[in-house]
C-alpha cells in the first residue's frame, strides 16, 4: 500500500478537511474532531477478515489530493488525536445534554386540527402558495412539477431490454423523478452495471440525475459479492485499526470506483449506534470516533465528485457525531429509513441544512408514505417492490395533490424541499461530468 510507505502522502487532505475547521463557537457546543487510535484490528475483526472469501479492497492512493496539509493542520491533527487518547471522567454521554429543538414544520393532523380552530374571518397573514391556485388541474401541475424534484425510485431488472429499465428511463428522460436508487438486484456485473446506467440517461450531462447506491463496506451493500467487485472493509474494521489515513484513502478509492461505474450518490456512512451486538456498518459507539472517520468518507467521495449522504437515527450517539461532522461540512444531507419506530426527523430540524432523504416501502400504502414529508422529510426513497415505477410514482404525486387540498401538506413545503435537492447539486462541483475515465 504506496500511501502507507511514502512519508509525502501522510496528512495530504486529511489535515485540513478532518481538523482545520474550528468548534463551531455560535452553538456552543463542545464537540471536536478526532479518531480512536490503536495499535491493530482487534482479533475478533482481523479473523472474521482473514477467513472471508472475498478480496478484500485496501486503502490505494490514487492519486491523492494536491493539497498540501499545512504545519498548523498537522498541529492541530495531533492535538485532536491526544485529546481522543484522553478519555473523560464521566464518559462521553456525561457532556452536556442535547435540547431538541422544535420542528419548524407543523405535523400535518396537529396543523389541521389547528386551522379548524380558527375563526374562518380571520385570514393568514401571507397567504399560502396554494391558495392562489384554482382547485384541480392547476394544483395537480404544480405538485407534478415539484414531485420530479424530490422523488427518488427503485426497479427490478438489468438490462435496457427489461421493463423495469425502460420506465425508469422514460421517467428520468422527461424529468419526472430525480434520481434512482440501485440494489442487488440491478447489478450483475461491471460491464453490465455501466451499460445499464449509459441506457438509463443519454440526456444533457449538465442535468443528469441522482445515480444512488449504498455501499460502505460489509454484507448489506448493493455491489454483489462477486469476484469482480472489490469487497471493501467494513466500517467497524476501519474504526478498529484507529487509522484516519489509512480510512481516508480507503473510502477515496471506494468513491473512485463508484464513479467509475457511473454513481453519484453514496448513502454512507452509517451514524447509528453499534447496538447490543457488534455492527459491522458502525464505526462504534463513541461519537467523537465515529464523527472523524464519517470525515474520512466524506472528504474521500468528495475528491471523486460522488456525493455521500450519512444515515442517521434519533439516538443521542447519531446527532452528536452529525454535529462533530457538521462543523466541517455544515451542507452535508442525511438520510434515514423512515417506519414504526422512527416518528420523525423533528431532532435534525434546525441542525440539518442539506436535505433529508428518507427511505420508505409503500407497504401501507401512497398517502401514508407522502405523510412523512410531515416528519421532516425532504426527498422520498421509495420502494414500491415489483409494482411499475410509473404506476408508483402516478399513485405518489395524486397522493401529494390530496394532501395540499386537505392541508396536511403545504405547496410551499413541498417547492422548498426540490430546492434544498437543487442546491445540493449545485454545491457539488463536477456532479454532471457523468463517468470518470479511470481505467479499473
Amino acid at each position: 500500500m504506496a500511501h502507507r510507505n511514502i512519508p509525502i502522502l501522510r496528512g495530504l487532505a486529511l489535515g485540513l478537511a478532518l481538523i482545520a475547521a474550528e468548534p463551531c463557537a455560535a452553538s456552543g457546543a463542545q464537540e471536536y474532531n478526532g479518531a480512536a487510535v490503536h495499535k491493530e484490528a482487534s482479533p475478533e475483526i482481523r479473523r472474521t477478515e482473514d477467513i472471508t472469501a472475498q478480496r478484500v479492497k485496501t486503502a490505494q492512493n490514487n492519486g491523492a489530493r494536491g493539497d498540501e496539509a499545512t504545519a498548523e493542520a498537522q498541529r492541530k491533527l495531533k492535538q485532536e488525536l491526544d485529546r481522543l487518547r484522553r478519555p473523560p471522567r464521566d464518559g462521553w454521554a456525561a457532556t452536556t445534554p442535547i435540547t431538541q429543538p422544535k420542528p419548524q414544520r407543523p405535523v400535518g393532523s396537529t396543523a389541521t386540527a389547528q386551522a379548524s380552530q380558527k375563526p374562518k374571518a380571520a385570514a393568514p397573514a401571507v397567504a399560502p402558495i396554494e391558495a392562489s391556485l384554482p382547485d384541480g388541474p392547476a394544483i395537480d401541475r404544480e405538485v407534478d412539477r415539484a414531485a420530479g424534484k424530490v422523488l427518488f425510485l427503485r426497479f427490478y431488472g438489468t438490462t435496457p431490454t427489461d421493463v423495469g429499465a425502460k420506465a425508469m428511463r422514460a421517467l428520468l428522460q422527461n424529468g419526472r423523478i430525480a434520481g434512482v436508487m440501485f440494489s442487488p438486484r440491478n447489478i450483475a456485473s461491471k460491464a453490465q452495471l455501466r451499460g445499464l446506467v449509459k441506457f438509463l440517461w443519454q440526456g444533457n450531462a449538465a442535468q443528469r440525475p441522482y445515480f444512488a447506491v449504498r455501499e460502505i463496506g460489509g454484507g448489506d451493500d448493493a455491489l454483489p459479492r462477486l469476484k469482480e467487485f472489490e469487497a471493501w472493509p467494513t466500517p467497524r474494521s476501519i474504526a478498529a485499526r484507529g487509522d484516519p489515513e489509512y480510512a481516508y484513502s480507503t473510502y477515496r478509492s471506494l468513491a473512485s470506483t463508484l464513479s467509475h461505474l457511473g454513481f453519484n450518490m453514496n448513502f454512507g456512512p452509517s451514524l447509528g449506534p453499534s447496538g447490543a451486538a457488534p455492527d459491522s456498518s458502525s464505526f462504534g459507539a463513541n461519537p467523537l470516533q465515529s464523527g472523524v472517520f464519517a470525515k474520512t468518507f466524506i472528504l474521500g467521495h468528495k475528491d471523486t465528485n460522488v456525493i455521500p449522504v450519512p444515515v442517521v437515527d434519533q439516538s443521542e450517539l447519531s446527532v452528536r457525531a452529525l454535529k462533530s461532522l457538521l462543523v466541517a461540512y455544515p451542507g452535508t444531507p442525511v438520510g434515514a429509513a423512515i417506519g414504526a419506530e422512527t416518528a420523525s426527523l423533528a431532532v435534525y430540524e434546525r441542525l440539518v441544512r442539506g436535505p433529508r432523504f428518507c427511505f420508505l416501502t409503500m407497504t401501507a400504502g401512497a398517502a401514508d408514505t407522502v405523510s412523512s414529508f410531515a416528519k421532516g422529510c425532504d426527498v422520498l426513497v421509495v420502494d414500491d417492490g415489483k409494482e411499475s415505477p410509473a404506476a408508483t410514482r402516478a399513485a405518489l404525486v395524486a397522493a401529494m395533490a390530496d394532501a395540499i387540498r386537505n392541508g396536511t401538506l403545504s405547496l410551499a413545503d413541498l417547492q422548498a424541499s426540490a430546492q434544498r435537492l437543487s442546491t445540493l447539486r449545485s454545491s457539488a462541483a463536477s456532479l454532471s461530468t457523468g463517468f470518470t475515465t479511470r481505467s479499473q
